[in-house]
């Protein structure tokens, strides 16, 4: 879909810029004006921030992130991980409890995708480091292969992703002649 949307657009006319960011966005008579990080400029009649959950343009128009994010409450931690003897079968298995839920799913026959979702306040940024700690301690007591995983099974070179889940609002209306539709978009930062 990307390389078909790509070529439509140069085909169009459509100038792409690679390797810019949004500087700032000033709002005149006729338009938008943009600056860009590499120092050009240019005129839009129109501006779509589609740059990801986090984004630039909607901070530039609207202000910061922070305003608009509300923490569910929730933290989500995934990895991929030896099988070893688990003998997990060919799909989805689930450990439940209140408050804490553990997803494991086989990849083939020596790898399985692990994924941990539990409620807690919301401690802020947590270091890459203290993440694993942060999940493990989150899972002490738990029955099956969920807490074993994260204590023995845990591959050390894993990239190991924890994150506040968040939900950024949605508004609706007009800032000066600038029309704006913000969707409301769950967010694992």
């Amino acid at each position: 879909m990307e390389f078909i949307l790509f070529n439509r657009a140069l085909a169009s006319g459509v100038r792409i810029r690679f390797g810019t960011t949004i500087q700032s966005i000033k709002e005149e008579e006729n338009g938008l004006q943009v600056v860009f990080n590499d120092g050009t400029m240019s005129a839009f009649q129109l501006l779509f921030g589609a740059d990801g959950v986090h984004s630039n343009v909607r901070e530039l128009i609207f202000g910061p992130e922070s305003q608009f994010a509300r923490y569910l409450g929730y933290y989500v931690a995934a990895f991929h991980t030896p099988n070893h003897d688990y003998c997990i079968g060919r799909s989805l298995e689930i450990y439940e409890e209140p408050g804490r839920i553990a997803w494991f799913y086989p990849l083939d026959a020596n790898c399985m995708d692990a994924v941990y979702i539990f409620r807690h306040d919301n401690v802020g940024y947590l270091p890459h480091e203290k993440r694993l700690a942060f999940v493990q301690e989150q899972f002490d007591g738990a029955d099956w292969i969920a807490e074993d995983t994260l204590k023995k099974r845990f591959p050390p070179q894993s990239p190991f992703i924890s994150m506040p889940w968040s939900k950024l609002s949605c508004r609706t209306g007009i800032k000066g002649e600038l029309r704006f539709l913000e969707m409301r978009v769950d967010v694992l930062h």
